[in-house]
């Protein structure tokens, strides 16, 4: 009676909203669920005696418009629930409270709302009966058995237990584990755990016990919760008599496989087959029909007593059998069983809202999923459909057909899919509607504002049936744009990116076959806007204030702003610590005396409103960290002391407010009073309290050093008051001296002087420094030294007269030699030392690392010898001990020098070397490796011009290092002088190309230097002579002769000659057809250097007439008389094989006709022959007496002189055979 007067409220209240329905066609309506009741069944069903909590059954219909109202009701076994205390139905959701055994069964959802009521699927709740414990009395149930018989145990769970246990399993004795797979004639059936015995023996004899496992689902937590009941014990007894008839005891199955049902995807299924007898007088296989057992996924157990397949699949459904065969292989007994695979339902095809015009006297809706044993069921606003005059519904196919189609049939139906194991629904609006014609429902206004570079929308929807079908003009054009995309399902208009040239008049069209409306609206574009902070992320010192800044980047025209801040996504409000100011374009957020825990993301809001788009919301973040200076260390202690290297360890308390970003070490020697600075990363240190490691190098030994720590982070240092004073140990040294000459001394220069830089204090690295002198005589290796203290001077008289010595120089202290040593010097006594230096060559920084020295001015005289050999001592300035470096010149030619470091001042030093040593006299210059210059120019080639005029030309010069800021050349210097007149004056220009041109040169020898100028200046000059010589007006050429080289005609060849012996004359060959009215033309466009020219034939304009020749010669752009005229006429020949044969067709036409004609000669000289020799046959038979000789005759002659000889016949006399051939 309740079920009916609900469902008569419910019909009325679907009647009364029918308007509204009817009027929201064409639109897309939310009446499906989102989520819909679950099933508690099977493993997962619940205990009502273990599970005392609350049971949800959810149920919640999709997300639809504040606007639509829903209510919800149940029905439990298609009965209305009645909701009370325990019961409790609370925003779709169905709630039970302590479960009892009467809430088992079936449970739907039903949502009434705007447009009908949608049904749910049907969920199951399926309750476990357990009765705990059961089967647990102390009597002991004993079995008293002959050795040999059949036995079997039973678990005894009470009947109504549902589901089944988990799992069984049975102890023995002392209680252990029986593991069945070692007893060939045990098996434990999976449902019941009953226990088969299949011959018991007395060593069976025990006490047994049976464990049931249950697995409660706990629906709160998700997990199960496992209660294991231990039955009753039983007692086998067997006795220990001979049982003669074991052998020979009949094989029985007892327990055979059952027909079975599961889903797809069920975890396993089990078959078993249960046998009686001697295992050893029979095998047990499975087999299933017409296929093989699923690979990988089945499993024999129990001593293949049971078949297991996990995983299972649709293609597994089929029938298994047992089969029971005797050693002999012959089947003893045969069980089978089916095993049917359901497949759950699955929209193959869903019903959807459907707008339906009354002109149509029928309805016909369709609904299939895919699954197994599927059937169907309608719903028609939560009431199912019957067959009637009104609707048939066809349950095995989905089909629902409605009759006499009215108005009121306008209703929210539902298509269900069921089978055993589940069932899915899919709900769907049927409008049914007169035609008539669009209406707009939402209309765009007069004017409509979009955001430059975001999307933006029109909305334009109409009504009317059939569907309206939506279009949009922009300026009365179709719109094309791919950017602008059309959905018609409602009417909207989207641009992705709007740009300034988006802005128009826009028309909205509805079109259905009931007419046409149109509304226009006018598009204007605002400018977006960005914001931007005065920080993104910054580190503040605690105490101090934080002020972030935001600005609106380019305001938007017509709008207000709302800004505002939040930290860590909650509002910030102005308090008495926090401020915050703003204006039109931006807000200033200040935070005063800050604190740790103001650490965090801090966010600037801007919402800004726009008409017919809304509220635009931007925001920018910034990321603050508060902390402070780091703590000071404790405990510091210096260990390890090495020669160039100090070991310090000290307690550092390290956080996150508190952060280590550095360790600054300060260190001063006391004997230069300079503070150095060693700086550690303090990456690895972040624990809370870490004991700090920091190795001081780079000392220099046998020095006394102060020592400063300090700790170093973002906001601040802190450096501690104490100084460490630390030793470093001794070394020897490692650098030689610098500076190091040696020259020949006294009156006939018998001994040698020996001169260098002695090392400063700072690198004497020990006590004791002297400084050792090692030499030998050239052509031996025998090494011996001298002590030559550490003035910087020391004579060497320990020489041999007129003798070449080899020197160099070591310095030691008390701990040993040291490893460098200077350069080697050569010298060569009683040869005086070179009395004079060359002037200093002049240093060009060529390139970043690159210099080059240029010796000039270089000159002799006759009181003073400059040496051909001079040495050149370079360093970097305050490094000539550790990086000095010398180079011997054997000439004063231009080096290169690359060993030179970019941005470095170096110091040259220059002295002329000679057999007796190097001079007394040095010069020193300084360069400093910056603003690279270009290096000289390459390739310079002169040409004459004319008889007065030459023509410079050169390559760029090559850059040593790849820097492409100053490879730029911005012109070229050009200087030139005749040094053979002095009244000549000096010349000079400039050009930005590599070439010049020089019209009027007098004639005479000159120097020209040319030199490139770069973005830092002048380059490197180059110095080259040229000898001037004017030119004079060409001979004119005789002799010339043309021939053809070769009998085709292909090759002309010209020779002529000429009086001229000029180097730089030229000829230009010239012809033209005889007895034409045409100009000589010149044969190539390239003037000839030689006496003779070869000529290809092609090259000429093709004539049958003659051709006439001529030469010109060419000197300094000055040309000569021409030359006699030579004739040549070509030879006309007839047409070569070659031309005849050109064509392919031309060789096959003749061979053709060649072979037949030659094949029938052939045939009839076969033909005359085979005549012949039967006449000799027959005329041989008469005179066997007479042998002719053996005789051949070429085919040749066959064919030319037939008539001569007709056969061809030979005589074999080793087996008197006559026959005939042709060679």
């Amino acid at each position: 009676m309740i079920r009916k007067l609900s469902h008569h409220i419910i019909q009325y209240t679907v009647i009364f909203i029918l308007c509204f329905i009817t009027s929201n066609y064409g639109r897309k309506f939310q009446i499906n669920f989102r989520l819909q009741p679950i099933d508690y069944r099977g493993q997962q069903a619940i205990s009502p005696r273990y599970y005392q909590g609350n049971l949800t059954l959810p149920c919640q219909l999709e997300e639809s418009s504040s606007s639509q109202r829903i209510t919800y009701y149940w029905t439990h076994n298609h009965q209305p629930v009645q909701v009370d205390h325990r019961i409790v139905l609370r925003n779709g959701n169905l709630t039970l409270k302590w479960i009892q055994s009467s809430d088992a069964g079936s449970y739907q959802c039903f949502a009434v709302h705007n447009y009908g009521i949608s049904a749910s699927r049907i969920a199951t709740l399926q309750l476990r009966h357990l009765t705990l414990p059961f089967n647990q009395s102390d009597k002991i149930a004993v079995q008293s058995l002959n050795n040999g018989q059949y036995a079997r145990l039973t678990c005894l769970i009470p009947p109504l237990t549902n589901p089944l246990p988990n799992s069984i399993y049975w102890t023995g004795s002392n209680d252990n584990y029986i593991t069945v797979q070692k007893h060939p004639q045990l098996y434990q059936s999976f449902d019941d755990g009953t226990l088969h015995f299949a011959l018991v023996q007395p060593s069976d004899s025990s006490i047994y016990r049976c464990h049931t496992v249950f697995q409660l689902y706990d629906p709160m937590v998700h997990k199960y919760v496992t209660v294991v009941n231990h039955g009753q014990k039983q007692k086998l007894n067997i006795s220990s008599g001979a049982n003669p008839l074991i052998s020979s005891s009949p094989v029985r199955v007892v327990t055979a496989p059952i027909d079975q049902e599961v889903p797809v995807g069920e975890k396993s299924v089990h078959f078993q087959c249960v046998v009686t007898g001697n295992s050893s007088t029979f095998q047990i296989q499975w087999y299933k029909s017409n296929d093989f057992l699923p690979i990988y996924r089945y499993r024999l157990s129990n001593n293949r007593y049971r078949l297991t397949i996990v995983d299972v699949r649709y293609e597994d459904r089929g029938q298994y059998y047992c089969q029971i065969n005797d050693i002999h292989g012959h089947m003893i007994a045969e069980r089978k069983a089916l095993l049917t695979v359901i497949a759950l339902p699955k929209w193959k095809y869903s019903i959807q809202d459907q707008v339906i015009s009354l002109r149509q006297s029928s309805f016909v809706w369709h609904c299939q999923a895919t699954g197994t044993n599927l059937q169907y069921r309608w719903y028609a606003n939560g009431d199912i459909i019957t067959n009637s005059t009104k609707y048939r519904s066809y349950p095995h196919n989905g089909t629902l057909i409605i009759q006499t189609l009215q108005q009121s049939d306008s209703k929210v139906y539902t298509c269900m899919s069921i089978n055993r194991f589940g069932n899915i629904v899919k709900s769907a609006l049927a409008q049914f509607v007169y035609d008539s014609p669009p209406t707009f429902v939402l209309r765009p206004f007069a004017i409509t504002k979009w955001i430059l570079n975001r999307t933006n929308k029109l909305i334009c929807q109409a009504n009317g049936f059939p569907t309206p079908r939506l279009s949009f003009t922009k300026n009365d054009q179709q719109i094309t744009s791919s950017k602008l995309t059309i959905i018609p399902s409602n009417g909207t208009l989207i641009v992705h990116r709007a740009e300034l040239s988006d802005e128009g008049i826009y028309q909205c069209i509805a079109t259905n076959q009931n007419g046409s409306i149109r509304i226009q609206t006018k598009v204007i574009i605002i400018p977006s806007f960005r914001l931007v902070l005065n920080y993104n992320s910054t580190i503040i010192r605690t105490g101090q204030q934080i002020r972030l800044t935001c600005n609106i980047a380019n305001q938007q025209y017509g709008l207000n702003h709302s800004i505002s801040w939040s930290y860590s996504n909650s509002r910030i409000y102005p308090s008495n610590r926090m401020t915050i100011t703003a204006n039109a374009s931006s807000s200033t957020l200040a935070i005063h005396h800050s604190l740790f825990n103001d650490t965090g993301i801090y966010t600037c809001h801007v919402l800004s409103y726009v008409d017919d788009y809304g509220y635009i919301s931007n925001m920018a973040t910034a990321t603050v960290h508060i902390i402070d200076i780091p703590y000071l260390p404790k405990n510091v202690r210096m260990d390890q002391i090495m020669p160039r290297s100090v070991t310090l360890r000290w307690h550092q308390q390290i956080d996150s407010n508190r952060p280590l970003t550095k360790i600054q070490i300060d260190y001063q020697s006391r004997s230069s009073g300079k503070w150095n600075q060693q700086i550690i990363s303090a990456r690895n240190f972040v624990s809370p309290s870490d004991t700090i490691t920091a190795i001081l190098d780079n000392l220099i030994p046998y020095h006394y050093y102060i020592i400063k720590l300090t700790m170093v982070n973002t906001v601040g240092q802190r450096q501690i008051n104490q100084e460490y004073q630390v030793a470093t140990l001794p070394d020897k040294p490692t650098l030689a001296p610098a500076q190091f000459y040696v020259s020949t001394t006294g009156t006939d220069f018998q001994h040698l002087s020996i001169s260098w830089l002695p090392l400063p204090r700072q690198l004497h690295y020990g006590p004791n420094i002297n400084y050792r002198l090692y030499y030998n005589l050239y052509s031996t290796n025998l090494w011996r030294f001298k002590e030559a203290g550490d003035s910087g001077h020391y004579i060497l008289k320990d020489v041999i007269s007129h003798s070449k010595y080899n020197l160099y120089l070591v310095a030691w202290n008390s701990m040993g030699e040291s490893e460098s040593k200077s350069p080697i010097a050569t010298v060569t006594t009683n040869n005086p030392p070179p009395t004079s230096l060359p002037p200093f060559p002049k240093l060009y920084v060529i390139g970043l690392s690159v210099v080059r020295v240029r010796f000039e001015n270089v000159w002799n005289s006759a009181d003073i010898k400059i040496s051909n050999r001079n040495k050149i001592y370079f360093w970097q300035d305050g490094a000539q001990f550790s990086k000095s470096t010398n180079v011997i010149l054997n000439n004063l030619s231009d080096i290169v020098l690359h060993s030179v470091q970019q941005g470095r001042i170096y110091k040259f030093q220059l002295c002329a070397n000679g057999e007796g040593g190097d001079s007394q006299i040095k010069r020193i210059a300084t360069v400093n490796v910056t603003n690279p210059v270009p290096d000289r120019i390459q390739d310079v080639t002169f040409t004459k011009q004319n008889l007065s005029g030459v023509l410079l030309k050169w390559k760029a010069p090559l850059w040593l290092d790849f820097k492409a800021s100053y490879q730029n050349i911005e012109y070229y210097r050009i200087e030139y002088s005749s040094p053979e007149d002095p009244t000549y004056a000096r010349i000079s220009t400039v050009t930005k190309f590599p070439t010049y041109s020089i019209d009027e040169l007098p004639e005479g020898l000159y120097t020209f230097t040319i030199t490139a100028r770069g973005r830092y200046g002048y380059g490197v000059p180059l110095d080259i002579t040229y000898d001037m010589t004017y030119c004079q007006n060409p001979a004119t050429p005789y002799g010339l002769t043309v021939k053809a080289i070769d009998g085709n005609n292909i090759h002309l060849l010209l020779q002529w000659k000429t009086d001229d012996q000029f180097q730089g004359v030229s000829f230009i060959m010239q012809y033209k057809v005889s007895n034409s009215q045409q100009e000589f033309q010149n044969i190539t466009h390239n003037v000839v250097n030689d006496f003779r020219y070869l000529v290809p034939l092609h090259m000429l304009n093709q004539s049958k007439e003659a051709y006439q020749f001529r030469i010109i010669a060419v000197i300094c752009s000055l040309m000569s008389i021409p030359s006699d005229i030579a004739i040549y006429k070509p030879i006309v020949q007839q047409p070569t094989p070659t031309q005849i044969f050109n064509n392919l067709w031309h060789i096959f036409l003749p061979c053709l006709t060649g072979g037949t004609a030659m094949i029938t000669v052939l045939l009839v000289i076969y033909y005359i022959i085979h005549r012949r020799f039967s006449y000799n046959q027959s005329y041989n038979r008469k005179k066997s007496t007479v042998y002719p000789r053996e005789s051949t005759v070429s085919a040749r002659e066959l064919i030319t002189s037939s008539c001569r000889t007709r056969s061809v016949v030979s005589y074999n006399s080793k087996d008197k055979i006559y026959k005939t051939s042709i060679a």
